[in-house]
């Protein structure tokens, strides 16, 4: 199922269970908004902004912060030592593959690492955010009781704001948690399996 409503709505967002606005949070409060985020026009960090912003301290989120760490050691282990290039090369992405042992049944996650080394950028130029983001949509069990909506919300800068609805706030938060928690297990037991193969010994000019 989908994780957005049909419909894009403008300096508005309506909760689908009550119909509270969440916009006009001083006068309609909503149990049922779990989390929100804008698109990082405004300077901040998208998914990862925290309680800075969000009408309802972004607590349903917070789990992704061990998301981006395991992202980033991720990254960090993978990278060729000399990384003078910024990038993988075939032989090393052939042995990466091996070393992971996915097979034909690759994460998606690790698609989003792999496509950040095939267009050649390293972490300082890793926009880290939109590929939680990306992760995050895919993992989430998305359902009539646990969905997000769309607002564009100001004038001359408007920014698309994401907010996420839960019928029940506890746990659309749980399903979310559960969700990114089995991400981060998979990922830290990929570089375990880096570690013991002694990636960073024996990848060079394979």
């Amino acid at each position: 199922m989908s994780n957005r409503g049909s419909s894009v709505e403008r300096d508005a967002a309506h909760c689908p269970f009550c119909g509270a606005d969440a916009v006009n949070w001083v006068n309609e409060d909503c149990i049922h908004l779990i989390a929100d985020f804008g698109d990082g026009s405004d300077g901040d960090r998208g998914i990862m902004c925290g309680p800075d912003g969000s009408r309802c301290g972004n607590a349903a989120l917070d789990c992704l912060t061990s998301l981006e760490r395991a992202l980033q050691d991720f990254v960090e282990t993978v990278k060729p030592s000399e990384y003078s290039d910024k990038r993988l090369n075939k032989a090393e992405a052939a042995a990466l593959d091996r070393a992971l042992g996915f097979g034909d049944q690759a994460p998606n996650w690790l698609g989003v690492i792999s496509e950040v080394f095939n267009n050649g950028a390293g972490l300082e130029d890793f926009n880290i955010d939109v590929w939680i983001e990306g992760i995050w949509t895919a993992a989430v069990p998305w359902s009539d009781r646990l969905f997000t909506t769309s607002s564009y919300i100001g004038t001359m800068a408007a920014t698309d704001v994401t907010f996420v609805w839960a019928a029940d706030p506890k746990d659309g938060s749980n399903q979310i948690a559960k969700s990114i928690e089995r991400i981060v297990d998979e990922i830290r037991n990929a570089i375990d399996r880096l570690a013991q193969s002694n990636w960073h010994v024996t990848h060079d000019g394979v």
